[in-house]
């Protein structure tokens, strides 16, 4: 008798779940659009965004892995695609009253990334926290600093710290070789402290701590742009590249989103994401 309870007790459960969320539901799909042209698709304020229909994605705080992020700011952005056969374009929006474009000691930037596989097989996703060993990932990342440094040029001690006051550096008074001690992150030759052509770093990774800057290798370009409140940020990455990623017509991959508030001290693993992978769709 009790058997037989449990077991009815198992049916009504299984019926209310099939109701509420159906086992047979597909997971949402993004669309590349076809648009006419062959060039790279990154200019977030071209025409050929305005047809297509964006899909919001969820974004919650980063509250796995330490240093975590539980109070973030901003839960969702959209995302467009496009294609034209030459290359494919991402357009990712979403609202941030505040342009944080300059990094400084106790105040970072607004940054948005995009995870592909480096190679794709839907029934064998990598581990969509910065891939895994054997499977690695290919890190689409935008900086709204690196966007200033592409726009505006590096900035200066003034434009970084506006109340400071110095009597000279010591590049104005040592020889070059001897004031590269001097200048941090710079001297060291680390690839963010360089002025950039892009506003988007490509990096590959095979599990935490293995983010890997591509240098000349990158593929991916892109630019941001601060309009009406938002932010609007287009990445273009080639099809049939012969490295990194491979992407072509009529072929499917996998997205996945994160985003940092520069106002809200995001950074490193501080941030908002999309805990589950996106399958993104590009038609003939």
């Amino acid at each position: 008798m009790k058997v037989k309870t449990y077991i009815c007790n198992l049916l009504a459960v299984a019926a209310v779940t099939a109701f509420v969320s159906p086992l047979w539901a597909a997971d949402p799909v993004l669309m590349a659009t076809k648009v006419s042209g062959d060039g790279p698709l990154n200019d977030p304020s071209a025409s050929y965004w305005n047809g297509v229909k964006p899909m919001e994605v969820t974004l919650e705080p980063q509250t796995t892995v330490a240093p975590t992020q539980p109070n973030g700011t901003i839960d969702k952005m959209n995302v467009r695609a496009v294609q034209n056969g030459k290359y494919i374009g991402l357009l990712l929006e979403w609202k941030d009253a505040a342009v944080d474009h300059l990094m400084t000691t106790d105040h970072f930037g607004d940054q948005v990334a995009v995870e592909l596989p480096v190679t794709y097989n839907k029934d064998d996703l990598p581990n969509i926290m910065m891939g895994e060993s054997g499977k690695p990932v290919s890190v689409w990342q935008w900086r709204a600093p690196l966007q200033y440094d592409k726009d505006k040029g590096k900035p200066s001690t003034k434009d970084l710290y506006p109340n400071s006051h110095y009597d000279m550096y010591p590049d104005q008074i040592l020889p070059a070789e001897t004031a590269k001690l001097y200048t941090g992150a710079h001297g060291l030759q680390n690839p963010v402290s360089d002025g950039k052509k892009s506003a988007i770093m490509e990096m590959v990774a095979e599990g935490f701590g293995t983010l890997t800057f591509v240098g000349d290798q990158q593929l991916v370009d892109g630019n941001g742009l601060h309009k009406d409140g938002q932010w609007h940020v287009a990445l273009t990455y080639p099809l049939q590249s012969a490295t990194g990623v491979q992407l072509a017509k009529g072929g499917e991959t996998a997205l996945g989103f994160a985003l940092w508030e520069g106002g809200n001290k995001d950074v490193g693993s501080r941030k908002s994401w999309a805990p589950t992978w996106l399958t993104l769709q590009l038609p003939q």
